[in-house]
């Protein structure tokens, strides 16, 4: 009996241990969202996403050698990898970051929340998973909630209108790359671990973004995408730094230690949390104001994705 309740005390606290990973990935994330609006404040959002995806990279890539594992695994896979590092990571990076010039926090982390369906018809359509009426229910209250939340303009941020359709575009577009990634990953997941299916993604999208972003640098890139580098404050440098590095390296290596003991569908269900915690912190660092209307479409969505993803 004694033995039996060690092992049940201890399944359960792995069980804890497994939720928690996806949860703080997400919780990172949605921190992230205020380091990235406060940089591209004054740098364009398409060099702000390169200099987020080279620093994530450069230092996944550097923690992985200094394990003493090479990259070797990328010799055979490659093939594999290179669409996972531009699409799952360079072109989701460079969506969320200009979604994040153009629209309000809320707005861009509200449209993510789409993604566990966005994950749930990828893997239909795969036939690893069973179109249910629920589902269906669920995924026609969530493009409601989306399309009432691309009628609102109650979201205000200093006085102004804070959201726009382009920057909610620039973020669905986001949300179909990380679904991408989300299912490929999982399955790379399998004869990988998290840190090689990090590192090697974000390996193969630092190699396309640092060049681009010195060839932007020093090939005279139009001055709408390359600011005066001299006149760029300490905020702006700061905020790239730690959306590099703690805002994106870290949360995507426990993302796919999540993906390794969870279904994808399951580990896309919990970023609904996402969106909570962003919405509150725009609310609180960036002045965002809220009206009701967003309310209403935050709460469709929510509903949308949490019916579709009941057993």
């Amino acid at each position: 009996f004694s033995s039996r309740r060690r092992h049940t005390r201890f399944r359960n606290v792995t069980g804890v241990q497994t939720c928690a990973l996806p949860i703080s990935a997400v919780s990172l994330w949605a921190a992230n969202f205020i380091p990235v609006k406060l940089a591209v404040r004054e740098i364009h959002g398409f060099p702000t996403s390169l200099m987020r995806v080279s620093l994530a990279g450069l230092l996944l890539v550097g923690l992985h050698v200094a394990r003493g594992q090479g990259l070797t695994a990328l010799r055979g896979a490659w093939r594999e990898f290179l669409p996972l590092g531009l699409l799952g990571i360079s072109l989701s990076f460079a969506c969320f970051t200009l979604a994040m010039q153009f629209t309000s926090v809320s707005h861009a982390v509200f449209i993510p929340a789409m993604m566990p369906l966005l994950v749930l018809a990828t893997m239909c359509l795969q036939g690893k998973e069973r179109l249910s009426l629920s589902k269906g229910v669920g995924f026609a209250l969530a493009v409601s909630g989306i399309v009432l939340l691309e009628l609102d303009k109650t979201v205000v941020a200093g006085g102004a209108a804070a959201s726009s359709w382009r920057g909610d575009l620039f973020s669905f577009g986001g949300v179909c790359c990380f679904a991408y990634f989300t299912v490929r990953g999982k399955a790379l997941s399998a004869r990988f671990d998290g840190l090689t299916v990090n590192t090697l993604a974000f390996g193969v999208g630092a190699a396309f973004s640092l060049p681009l972003l010195v060839l932007m640098a020093f090939s005279g890139a139009p001055a709408a995408l390359v600011p005066h580098w001299g006149q760029v404050s300490w905020v702006a440098w700061a905020s790239i730094l730690i959306s590099g590095t703690s805002g994106s390296a870290l949360p995507y290596f426990v993302y796919c230690q999540a993906m390794q003991r969870l279904r994808a569908t399951e580990v896309a269900t919990l970023s609904y949390v996402q969106p909570v915690i962003a919405t509150v912190l725009g609310v609180f660092f960036l002045d965002e104001r809220l009206g009701p209307q967003f309310f209403m479409a935050a709460g469709l969505i929510l509903a949308g994705v949490i019916i579709a993803e009941r057993r």
